[in-house]
C-alpha cells in the first residue's frame, strides 16, 4: 500500500513503494533515474531527494513525488499493476487534501489555534488581517468595507442582522445579562458569547483566507479545530495577557503556513 510520507510540510509518494507494487526488476536506483529523465520531472518542484540514516551500510536514497509526478512514473512504466496503482495514489492524495489524513504537526497546529483564539481579543486580530488583505487586493472603491462585509459574511456565514437575532435569542434562555451592553458588543463578542466553539472556526477562517488557503480546504480546517475546541471545553476569554497565574500564549499569526 503506498502511504505518502511528510517531508517540509509537505506529503508526496515514496517512488521506492512504488517500485515495490509494481514489480520492477531493475535495479531501483537506475530505473528510478531513468523514470524521472523520461518523465522531465523536475528537482524540488516535482520530487525531492531524501535520505535515510544509515543502518551500517551506505545511506538509501529515495525520491518523494508529487501527485503529478507519481503518476506520470506509474503510467509510463507501463506494468500490469500501473492503472491499479494509479488509482491508489491519486485516492491516497485526495485523502490527504480532505484532511482526512491528519499529521501530529496538523493536530498540533490545530490545539494551537484553539488556545489562542479562545481569546477573544485574538480573534479581532484575525478579523483584521482578513479586511486588510480583501482592501489591498480590492479595486479602490470608497465601499470596500461594505464589500468585505458581504464577501465575509458569504465566507463565515454570519452577518450583523445574524448576530443581533441570535444573541436575542440567546437571551431568552439565559439569564443575567444587559441587553443594552450586548447589544454594544463586536460581532466577534457577541458570536464568543452564542458559541465561543463557532467564533473559533470563524477566526481560523479569517486567518486562512488572509493567507490565500483554497476555499474548500480552509473550511475543513476550521471545521476540524471547531471540533478539537468541542472536545476541549473551551471557555471564552476577553484578552490574552501575562498574569500571576497564566502566562501569555503567544503566536506569530503572519508566520503560520
Amino acid at each position: 500500500m503506498i502511504e505518502l510520507k511528510e517531508y517540509n510540510g509537505n506529503k508526496l509518494a515514496s517512488s521506492k513503494q512504488i517500485y515495490e507494487y509494481l514489480a520492477i526488476s531493475r535495479v531501483f536506483s537506475d530505473w528510478i533515474k531513468l523514470s524521472i529523465n523520461n518523465a522531465m520531472l523536475i528537482i524540488e518542484k516535482d520530487f525531492y531527494t531524501y535520505k535515510y540514516k544509515s543502518t551500517g551500510g551506505r545511506p538509501f536514497t529515495d525520491y518523494l513525488l508529487t501527485e503529478r509526478a507519481a503518476i506520470r512514473i506509474v503510467l509510463q512504466s507501463r506494468m500490469p499493476k500501473s492503472i491499479e496503482l494509479e488509482t491508489i495514489i491519486v485516492d491516497a492524495f485526495k485523502k490527504r487534501q480532505n484532511l482526512e489524513y491528519i499529521t501530529p504537526k496538523e493536530a498540533a497546529l490545530a490545539y494551537e489555534y484553539v488556545n489562542f483564539f479562545k481569546y477573544i481579543d485574538n480573534q479581532k486580530q484575525a478579523f483584521n488581517m482578513h479586511k486588510d488583505s480583501f482592501v489591498i487586493n480590492s479595486p479602490i472603491s470608497k465601499y470596500v468595507f461594505a464589500d468585505f462585509a458581504k464577501y465575509r459574511a458569504n465566507i463565515v456565514g454570519w452577518d450583523k442582522t445574524k448576530v443581533d437575532a441570535a444573541i436575542q435569542d440567546y437571551l431568552t434562555t439565559h439569564a443575567g445579562h444587559n441587553f443594552t451592553r450586548l447589544m454594544k458588543l463586536s460581532m466577534s463578542d457577541k458570536i464568543s458569547i452564542i458559541d465561543v466553539n463557532e467564533a473559533i472556526r470563524i477566526s481560523v477562517l479569517d486567518l486562512l483566507f488572509s493567507k490565500g488557503t483554497e476555499p474548500e480546504l480552509a473550511n475543513k480546517f476550521a471545521n476540524m479545530v471547531k471540533n478539537v475546541s468541542k472536545e476541549m471545553e473551551i471557555l471564552a476569554l476577553r484578552k490574552n495577557e501575562t498574569n500571576l497565574f497564566q502566562q501569555k500564549e503567544i503566536i506569530n499569526l503572519k508566520s503560520i503556513q
